[in-house]
């Protein structure tokens, strides 16, 4: 049982997250292929969760600001498996505080957030139907 010492960011995957998270959310530069990395962390989620959550957490991240235009209840499904992660990577020590100060994680948090707000007000935005009505006299 060794102790957590923070992601190892000379491994491609997590080193190229964390420049494709910063330069995302400090320049708005996001290229093609960024889709595919972020789909790589995913999917190999299980293993990244012991040895680096944070990355999980940065691509969860990412992929809801994709998936919440055209997944209305996508908000609400990914941020409960964000808490989730969150909560069971500090339990299991494998969540540091110096993850939190290195990675974007408050810069997704804020934008998921906002486009949540944005989104929601259009999903209750209402119209009303204007009837022309002519009285018989």
């Amino acid at each position: 049982n060794t102790k957590y010492t923070g992601c190892d960011l000379s491994r491609p995957e997590l080193g190229g997250l964390l420049k494709l998270a910063q330069n995302y959310y400090d320049h708005g530069v996001f290229e093609w292929l960024d889709t595919q990395r972020i789909a790589d962390v995913l999917i190999a989620r299980e293993e990244l969760l012991h040895i680096c959550a944070v990355a999980v957490l940065q691509a969860l991240l990412l992929k809801l600001e994709e998936n919440m235009i055209y997944e209305p209840r996508a908000y609400q499904d990914v941020m409960g498996t964000y808490v989730r992660y969150l909560h069971d990577a500090f339990q299991k020590g494998s969540l540091a505080v110096a993850d939190l100060q290195q990675w974007p994680l408050q810069k997704g948090l804020e934008r998921v957030e906002a486009q949540s707000r944005l989104l929601e007000q259009r999903r209750t935005g209402t119209s009303a139907m204007v009837l022309n009505f002519c009285a018989a006299r």
